[in-house]
């Protein structure tokens, strides 16, 4: 079913189908009444400025198949923001990681992280890390049965996340 998946780096032009991954994650979210991600449903300035930025700086990647986007990541090689401590260029980082709710569950998610480690990989980066929501323990069994372990459980940017690390191989 995915054989035909093409990953591409987001460029301006793209924001406003970034953020209609974002949203249907967070709709999707919503009505499982995870809290997690309200914020992507109407994004304030500051979270569309840094979206923006992320695109600009090429670290926003859009996952299509054939013509339709399913998927969305950004992919760091340096985040102080919500890794301060442990910025220190071993690692990739992953944030705003969605799959759109028509391809939930089948398997993407698996093929993006395997996409992302081989990048890290390419890069000599000996760690992949990323946090989610606290809230969310399905996510977090995702997480832990990719293999990631926990790292700590932290306030970050206003919400209490778990973070994840994995050692690449």
């Amino acid at each position: 079913m995915f054989l035909n998946l093409k990953f591409k780096i987001a460029e301006s032009n793209d924001l406003q189908t970034v953020l209609a991954v974002l949203r249907d994650a967070a709709l999707w979210l919503e009505a499982k009444n995870i809290d997690q991600w309200q914020n992507y449903i109407n994004p304030v300035d500051d979270l569309r400025e840094w979206i923006e930025q992320g695109i600009s700086d090429r670290e926003v990647f859009l996952i299509y198949l054939d013509e339709k986007a399913i998927a969305t990541f950004r992919l760091l090689w340096a985040d102080l923001r919500f890794w301060p401590d442990k910025n220190d260029g071993r690692a990739g980082y992953i944030h705003s990681f969605a799959v759109i709710t028509e391809f939930r569950g089948q398997g993407l998610g698996d093929i993006v992280l395997q996409w992302i480690e081989a990048k890290c990989l390419k890069r000599k980066k000996e760690y992949l890390r990323l946090d989610c929501s606290a809230k969310n323990p399905g996510l977090q069994k995702y997480y832990r049965d990719q293999g990631f372990q926990v790292v700590e459980t932290r306030e970050a940017q206003g919400y209490l996340n778990v973070f994840f690390e994995k050692e690449l191989a």
